[in-house]
């Protein structure tokens, strides 16, 4: 199961990557994407800062179609969410940490 949710994670991410790109490089899709930008101040919310449109098109659908062409389940995905939120949550805040040896990674 640990083996599968890290395979998820790490597909998920990758599409979300992808998207990111897109959503930088598409003037219509920038409109949408750009109030995830429009933010003064970083803080551990910020990432939650996103268009009405992104919440209802891409996000689920980028899920949904892991899940689906991934062979998830849908309980896997609720726990990738979950982790990813922390990690969102954690990147977004002002927190200095130092990698050591993982810093080329990181």
């Amino acid at each position: 199961m640990w083996g599968q949710l890290l395979v998820f994670f790490i597909i998920l991410d990758f599409v979300q990557w992808f998207t990111h790109i897109l959503l930088h490089k598409y003037q219509f899709l920038w409109r949408f994407h750009e109030v995830y930008h429009s933010v003064k101040e970083i803080g551990f919310a910020a990432h939650l800062r996103n268009h009405w449109m992104e919440n209802i098109l891409y996000k689920p659908l980028k899920t949904f179609g892991v899940i689906i062409f991934g062979g998830f389940e849908p309980e896997q995905a609720y726990l990738v969410h979950f982790f990813a939120i922390a990690i969102a949550h954690f990147n977004h805040s002002i927190t200095k940490i130092t990698w050591g040896a993982f810093r080329v990674y990181f």
